[in-house]
């Protein structure tokens, strides 16, 4: 789609959650890490997604997801912050602190390295986690 800052297929499938989630009247709040925000930054791009995105939060530190989204450290310590279960509990901790009525993240890994060790744990796992109200 020509104007648009993101590619066009990342920005086709924003404008079909932005319709969507218009014509069920509902409101998504996200939770992302390693993206950084561009999800939320994809959603802004497309007209009328004021009506649709409430909120973003993003967490990328392990201490940002236990204190905005409520991500209990045993979560990241026994299954670690790359995971299904910690994706559940940051989209659980978004949607309970937003009026959204769903609420979903995208998460990504890179290899890299901390303190001078590569780390290369679930690198190449892109948990999601999808939560709504009722």
């Amino acid at each position: 789609m020509p104007g648009y800052l993101l590619p066009d297929d990342i920005t086709a499938l924003a404008a079909r959650v932005v319709a969507e989630n218009a014509a069920a009247a509902r409101k998504v709040t996200l939770a992302e890490s390693c993206t950084g925000g561009l999800v939320a930054g994809a959603l802004t791009e497309i007209a009328g997604s004021s009506a649709v995105l409430d909120r973003g939060y993003v967490t990328y530190s392990n201490e940002a997801k236990m204190e905005m989204l409520g991500v209990a450290q045993d979560i990241i310590e026994t299954f670690g912050a790359v995971s299904i279960a910690c994706a559940w509990s940051m989209a659980k901790g978004a949607l309970e602190r937003s009026g959204a009525d769903i609420a979903g993240n995208q998460r990504r890994c890179r290899a890299g390295r901390r303190d001078g060790v590569e780390t290369r744990r679930h690198c190449g796992v892109c948990p999601c986690g999808a939560r709504f109200h009722g």
